[in-house]
């Protein structure tokens, strides 16, 4: 008995996730600081998930996602090594997608940057969470893909990104 309740709750739960409108993807952010620190623009690549929740149907939906980055560009101030060490953020969509597959969309974003300075073989990492908001533009080129742009004010740094989305 146990194992037909296995079964069928694996069952329903595999029909409900191919039913589902999950999105992955993946891209490029630069951080830049914008407060009273030194100027420092890192680099990093990040995985996305996601999940849309088609509101009406003229095109808005509601998509909560979460993101995971790794610093692939680093920067100096003066003799100092800055590197990003990782990037956390999970946003709130508010999108708006349009009949020639254009879409844009709005969120509130939290999120967590760690960084590591170095300075004669002497390290010291930094790790700031904050909420903040951003705005970005996209394009639907298949059903299943497409391409977007955005930028996020959070806390004192800059966030713009472009990436790759897949959905299904």
């Amino acid at each position: 008995m146990l194992k037909k309740s296995l079964l069928i709750s694996s069952l329903l739960g595999l029909s409900f996730a191919a039913s589902a409108d999950w999105q992955f993807g993946g891209g490029y952010s630069s951080i830049s600081s914008d407060g009273n620190t030194p100027d420092v623009t890192v680099g990093a690549l990040y995985g996305t998930a996601g999940y849309q929740f088609d509101i009406d149907q003229n095109g808005l939906s509601l998509i909560p996602e979460l993101r995971l980055g790794v610093g692939v560009v680093d920067d100096n101030v003066g003799a100092v090594d800055v590197d990003l060490d990782r990037y956390i953020a999970a946003s709130f969509r508010v999108q708006q997608a349009f009949d020639n597959g254009m879409y844009i969309y709005a969120m509130p974003t939290y999120a967590n940057v760690k960084l590591e300075a170095e300075l004669n073989g002497n390290k010291a990492t930094n790790s700031n969470s904050d909420w903040g908001y951003g705005l970005g533009i996209g394009y639907q080129f298949s059903k299943n893909s497409g391409f977007e742009l955005s930028y996020e004010d959070v806390s004192d740094a800059d966030i713009v990104s472009i990436g790759y989305k897949y959905s299904f």
